[in-house]
């Protein structure tokens, strides 16, 4: 699944980049299929990109629904008190989520430089980390 949107996502921004960047049928409204050729686009040239992507994501929801778990078993003990370990609990959630979503901002921004430079997702990331730090 999360391929798939990673997919739809490159295929986007090559599809982007060429309307934006000069293709002439694009600008003048003649891009029938355009969608269709940047897809085909991004699965030929950018399919490891997309799979490196989505592993990188992967690990991270099983590590999530360990938590989710343990913060429900926290709390049915019954006692209503609020306790350290759920202040904890909240914590590494509230951890988790960042690293989630940064790490989804850096994997866009990666696919981003794929799809308009042609390079590969590590490469991609590498310099979308470069743009973000200055």
């Amino acid at each position: 699944m999360e391929v798939l949107f990673h997919w739809a996502f490159c295929a986007t921004a090559g599809l982007i980049v060429r309307w934006y960047f000069g293709a002439p049928s694009l600008a003048e409204g003649g891009g029938g299929g355009a969608l269709l050729r940047a897809s085909c686009r991004t699965l030929r040239y950018s399919a490891g990109s997309l799979a490196i992507g989505s592993l990188l994501v992967l690990p991270g929801r099983p590590l999530r629904f360990l938590l989710e778990h343990c913060l429900h078993q926290a709390q049915t003990d019954g006692s209503g008190k609020p306790e350290l370990r759920g202040v904890a609990h909240c914590c590494l959630r509230c951890c988790l989520d960042v690293a989630t979503r940064h790490l989804q901002y850096m994997s866009h921004n990666a696919y981003v430089l794929v799809a308009v430079h042609d390079v590969g997702f590590c490469e991609g990331a590498r310099q979308a980390f470069e743009l973000t730090l200055s």
